[in-house]
């Protein structure tokens, strides 16, 4: 999924995209929520009957297989969720209850095909089912393992790799404990596809559980320098975890210390100290998100150098292993720039600056082969021609200081947001001339072009549209926010709640949304192009005149 799309299949995408979102937005307008039908059908009955659910889950239960991450990280995301409904019994709780310990695939599946809904709005157990699945996708391509089968034993993995020790703690069962092996071995490995010069020697390995409290899957402890994987959560954290690890190995040889992180380390001295690793480091944040923190503690862990220098390290891997065909759910939860899994890692941000720093870093701590250093620069780094989803994300994550809210809020202010909106599909136009115009005569394509600047156009109009009607949400209620809504997507034109007075402030909103959208686009160029593009090259464009 990480590879670059031909120009054709992308250009496919683009006007299909189009199409896609309209659906979206019709899937929007749902009336309002009604309690459950009493007595009502199965409205999502399964197609696995009952009785053979039962023998598969019999079937389940007579072999001892470990839990799986994707499955259950899917689950708890919802656990306050599954069996909170007011309409359950009893037994249908237990059921759902059962589902969400369920694990493996052949449970999962056959307590899924047990569940009974009567109201088309109990969703979670659907939910749970989607992200349970796509989850899975990371480990299409490991070989199926049932106990019993070979694995590698602790003293061989401490032999092959330099391990301190592999161990386990009481709570995990005998009968998995060759599959943690052969996951840690696996993962290792191909952890050094990515990374050449990979040295764990001397790195203690313990599979336990640490407690949903502590809100982490996996840690690394820089004080012993071991990590802790909980049977159940390992998976898709071993890139990160053993990133950790090279950053501590860069404290012990750059400022011979241990117990510490050098990226921590350099950002305490500061930019100011003339440390070139805290130079990098202030790069590898540029754009750096942290929206899934959602308390102040997960937000300051977020921020952490650490854990900014792990999550780059962790893309870097996944990129470098898609890039030889290899998908590793045990080292990384992440599929593409969308499907980013359980983890916090996201791709660079799209100036390249951040993935410029990173390989930087990585010269310093963890060598890589030339050809994957080239790759990774030319796909993420400051050099690189932006693709369509970068274009996107120019247009959306392009930070105006006015669109945060706030106290004081005025129209003025509102008409800077537009025009804040403006500029950015502006960047994402210029991001387009600066493809046009690197590529050679025989590879421009026209209507790739036109495309690309029909995606920004769109862009930029939904930011335009859903600040106008958050904003009129906010100010007015919803009521509001509904007749902004009318007008920018069609009908209700008419809006009960909403005042003539009121009207007259919202209407600035509505004509603001639709500047953006009616702004002038880029014109094609007319007659038979001969090279590449355009006069905004700042060349002639030669043409055959019609």
């Amino acid at each position: 999924p990480l590879a670059t799309l031909p120009q054709d299949a992308e250009r496919e995408a683009l006007l299909i995209a189009p199409r896609i979102a309209q659906s979206l937005r019709e899937l929007g307008a749902k009336p309002d929520l009604k309690p459950a039908r009493d007595h009502a059908p199965d409205i999502h009955a399964s197609l696995l009957r009952p009785n053979v659910a039962r023998k598969l889950l019999a079937l389940a239960d007579s072999v001892s297989m470990p839990p799986l991450a994707p499955l259950v990280i899917a689950a708890r995301g919802y656990h306050s969720e599954i069996a909170a409904q007011p309409w359950l019994t009893n037994a249908e709780r237990s059921r759902r209850e059962a589902l969400e310990r369920a694990g493996n695939e052949e449970r999962f599946v056959a307590q899924y095909a047990l569940l009974e809904r009567t109201s088309e709005y109990d969703v979670v157990p659907s939910l749970i089912a989607m992200g349970s699945a796509v989850g899975m996708r990371t480990l299409a391509q490991e070989a199926v393992w049932y106990p019993g089968d070979r694995a590698p034993s602790s003293r061989e993995l401490m032999e092959r790799h330099g391990l301190a020790s592999v161990s386990f703690g009481p709570s995990v069962p005998a009968a998995w404990r060759p599959y943690y092996r052969r996951m840690l071995d696996i993962a290792i490995s191909d952890l050094r596809l990515a990374l050449p010069s990979l040295d764990v020697r001397g790195l203690s390995v313990r599979f336990q559980e640490i407690g949903e409290d502590v809100g982490a899957l996996a840690l690394h402890d820089p004080r012993q320098r071991r990590l802790l994987l909980p049977p159940s959560t390992a998976a898709g954290t071993l890139a990160h975890e053993i990133a950790h690890d090279l950053d501590w190995q860069a404290a012990v040889k750059r400022y011979r210390v241990r117990g510490d992180y050098a990226s921590d380390r350099a950002m305490r001295a500061g930019v100011a100290s003339g440390d070139r690793l805290a130079l990098r480091l202030q790069d590898l944040t540029v754009g750096t998100t942290t929206a899934s923190a959602t308390s102040p503690r997960l937000l300051a862990h977020a921020k952490r150098p650490a854990e900014v220098l792990a999550r780059h390290i962790e893309w870097f891997v996944t990129t470098a292993l898609a890039a030889q065909g290899r998908g590793d759910g045990y080292l990384s939860s992440v599929q593409d720039e969308m499907l980013t899994g359980y983890g916090t890692v996201r791709a660079p941000e799209i100036t390249g600056v951040a993935a410029d720093a990173l390989i930087t870093i990585l010269d310093q701590i963890a060598p890589v082969y030339p050809v994957t250093r080239d790759a990774f620069l030319r796909n993420y780094g400051s050099g690189r021609s932006l693709r369509s989803y970068d274009l996107v994300r120019r247009v959306i994550e392009t930070d105006i200081p006015d669109a945060r809210g706030g106290a004081g809020r005025t129209a003025a202010s509102d008409m800077r947001v537009f025009d804040g909106i403006s500029r950015a599909r502006e960047l994402g136009d210029a991001a387009i001339d600066a493809w046009t115009c690197r590529a050679p005569g025989g590879a421009y394509n026209i209507q790739l072009e036109e495309a690309r600047r029909g995606l920004v156009g769109q862009a930029a109009a939904a930011r335009a549209r859903g600040y106008a009607v958050r904003r009129a949400r906010a100010m007015m209620g919803r009521d509001a926010g509904k007749w902004v809504a009318g007008q920018l997507y069609g009908a209700p034109w008419h809006v009960e709640g909403v005042s003539a007075e009121m009207e007259s402030y919202l209407s600035a909103l509505v004509t603001g949304a639709r500047s953006v959208d009616e702004a002038p686009r880029i014109a094609r160029q007319e007659g038979f192009g001969l090279t590449a593009p355009p006069a905004r090259c700042g060349t002639a464009l030669l043409q055959l005149t019609r």
